[in-house]
């Protein structure tokens, strides 16, 4: 059988009173049967001791959670206040510290700077290098156009005298043409016979 909590007896029994006949010519007032009434109550108080039991139990169980939890509180504040004193107590070793901590970051410092200058240096390197690659493409752009420049210079050259040459014989064969023609010509108008 299911163990039945002491709520639940008490809501049984406002139930079970609530179902009782009311008492005629008496107002608010119910007969219940006595042997029925007194069976609800001696249940309900033999729960009485598991439910107080019960309530021990969670008060003690909260009693011991927030006892462990104030012991540890306490370690850590003994621990905190331990290396606080261990701390205090130390003050030579922290300025030691402090000093190894300037040294470090000087350093540092030094060997950023160190490194700031190389990659300075090789920029420059890479930068001159780069000019000098540029300057020898230049050169050899240079050459190659000077070159083109030469050969077509002389073709051109050679081109303009053939045409000259050309321009020489088409006028001297239009000279020798002309005269022919110029011959022909007076030939022709001698020979017409004269009219009377």
């Amino acid at each position: 059988m299911e163990k039945v909590s002491m709520e639940e007896l008490i809501d049984e029994l406002i139930a079970y009173i609530d179902s009782c006949k009311a008492t005629p010519f008496s107002a608010g007032k119910v007969s219940v049967p006595k042997e029925d009434f007194l069976a609800q109550l001696e249940e309900l108080k033999l729960e009485i001791p598991s439910e107080v039991e019960r309530s021990k139990e969670i008060v003690a169980r909260k009693e011991m959670i927030i006892q462990e939890a104030q012991a540890k509180a306490d370690g850590m504040i003994n621990s905190a206040a331990k290396e606080a004193g261990l701390m205090i107590d130390e003050n030579e070793i922290v300025a030691l510290a402090n000093m190894r901590a300037d040294e470090i970051i000087k350093n540092a410092k030094k060997q950023a700077a160190d490194i700031l200058d190389q990659a300075q240096e090789e920029a420059e390197g890479i930068q001159l290098g780069a000019m000098q690659y540029t300057s020898s493409m230049m050169a050899g752009l240079e050459n190659m156009f000077q070159t083109l420049f030469e050969n077509q210079k002389e073709q051109l050259e050679t081109m303009v005298e053939g045409l000259g040459k050309n321009l020489d014989k088409i006028k001297s064969n239009r000279a020798e043409i002309e005269t022919q023609l110029s011959l022909w010509t007076n030939a022709e108008v001698g020979e017409e016979p004269e009219e009377n």
